[in-house]
């Protein structure tokens, strides 16, 4: 720590917990199993929302974009120049 920061005060870790912000289970280590036991179901139900809730459907976000990409040349799948394609078509 440099001399220009200023010390944290004593109280750090309780401004943490009242901005809303979870300790991590180590941190809960003073506390009773119930609390840590408590924070790990409560971290387990959101991730199997979020994992409820995936999506791996194919979404277009910008139509243009993709209108310009099907109207580019290919060879073999990748986008090529329009020199490039006559010279090959030659």
């Amino acid at each position: 720590m440099s001399c220009s920061e200023p010390p944290l005060p004593p109280s750090f870790p309780s401004l943490v917990v009242m901005a809303g912000a979870p300790l991590p289970p180590s941190a809960m280590s003073s506390r009773s199993s119930g609390a840590s036991t408590s924070y790990r179901q409560a971290a387990l139900q959101k991730y199997l929302i979020k994992k409820k809730n995936r999506s791996f459907h194919k979404k277009v976000r910008y139509e243009s974009r993709k209108r310009l990409a099907e109207a580019r040349p290919r060879v073999r799948g990748q986008f090529v120049k329009q020199e490039v394609l006559a010279a090959q078509q030659a």
